[in-house]
């Protein structure tokens, strides 16, 4: 099996991943991206029969070697794959950098209007309650003390 520096160049300044080589029974040629749409806004790469996400090609492009946890997107662009927007971080710290689901009442993780009482804010920390508050700002401020002290 050929490395894959042989086959593909990665610009780390725009993330893009293009062929080094004509590849048989490819229609793409040297130069091409060699990414493809993927689930989510994510890319992948097909190569030896195999899918690989163009996240971590990026990585092993860059830096010789797959990277040993989950990559994080820092901007959350799932295809901005510049090497200065990417991370291997464990999955826990994956799961910190996401967004406010759609759901959210309130903007805040962790603090949503209480469903009986609407004047008062209640806290939850990884799925634990914490309490209410009746200030928003405190309910606030409790959420990331507690989310502070616990990491």
């Amino acid at each position: 099996m050929k490395d894959f520096n042989e086959i593909f160049n990665y610009d780390p300044d725009t993330g893009s991943i293009t062929y080094k080589v004509k590849l048989k029974h490819r229609s793409k040629g040297i130069g091409d991206d060699a990414t493809t749409a993927a689930s989510k806004g994510y890319r992948k790469i097909w190569i030896y029969g195999k899918h690989y996400p163009a996240h971590r090609m990026a990585w092993y492009l860059h830096y010789g070697k797959f990277p040993e946890l989950d990559i994080d997107h820092i901007d959350r662009d799932p295809s901005n794959n510049r090497i200065t927007n990417l991370r291997d971080v464990n999955r826990s710290v994956n799961s910190l950098n996401r967004g406010v689901k759609s759901t959210n009442s309130t903007g805040i993780t962790g603090v949503s209007i209480h469903k009986q009482h609407k004047l008062k804010y209640q806290i939850n920390y990884k799925g634990k309650y914490i309490g209410v508050s009746h200030d928003f700002f405190e309910a606030c401020c409790i959420r990331k003390s507690t989310e502070a002290i616990n990491e």
